[in-house]
């Protein structure tokens, strides 16, 4: 049986800021940095999502450029300020326990990050709207860990209710049918695109 832990463990805190330092890592392509802040709080309850965990972060960081050609010395260091998801595997101490399940979620996450990184990329060609969090980065330790960087929706205006026995509202009822009448639009746009195509 697994059991979905919404508490942050040791495990789970040191791969998660792996993956978001690799992510920072690959952005910052070399150059030096440091993490001056670093913030890290589960995302959802153990009720609402039960495949994987969930975590919301907070990083500030310090960049460093290198001193100037013409010899003035360093400049002044830049702080930038990341609100992330992290979407991964659970760990086993988070209730993993055994082999068949990093299967089958080693499939699940190799299936969202195809989401995230095409399809969901060639159907906003295709009409105006945002269908999805932009995916960052990907960082994977094989079938054993897969943990997914994205984009905070929060910052685009959306929100988690507090707990699933309140329920929606009618109007978030609406909205979110609206929301995947327009994604199954342009899917059926894009499967008639490519036929063009061919």
């Amino acid at each position: 049986m697994i059991i979905m832990c919404a508490k942050i463990t040791p495990l789970s805190l040191t791969k998660v800021f792996t993956a978001v330092t690799e992510y920072l890592d690959s952005k910052y392509r070399g150059h030096l940095y440091d993490v001056k802040t670093f913030s890290i709080r589960s995302a959802c309850g153990a009720v609402d999502n039960f495949l994987s965990s969930v975590y919301s972060i907070d990083i500030t960081t310090k960049l460093y450029k290198l001193p100037s050609s013409d010899g003035s010395g360093r400049e002044t260091p830049t702080e930038q300020d990341y609100r992330l998801i992290c979407k991964s595997q659970l760990t086993e101490d988070e209730g993993a326990l055994y082999n068949l399940a990093k299967y089958y979620f080693n499939i699940i996450f190799t299936k969202e990050k195809l989401v995230y990184s095409e399809i969901l990329e060639k159907l906003e060609q295709l009409g105006s709207w945002k269908l999805g969090p932009t995916m960052h980065h990907c960082y994977s330790q094989g079938e054993e860990y897969t943990c997914i960087v994205l984009d905070d929706l929060v910052d685009m205006g959306y929100y988690i209710p507090k707990t699933l026995d309140e329920g929606l509202t009618l109007e978030e009822c609406k909205l979110i049918m609206k929301s995947l009448a327009r994604l199954h639009a342009l899917s059926l746009g894009n499967y008639f695109n490519g036929l063009k195509a061919i």
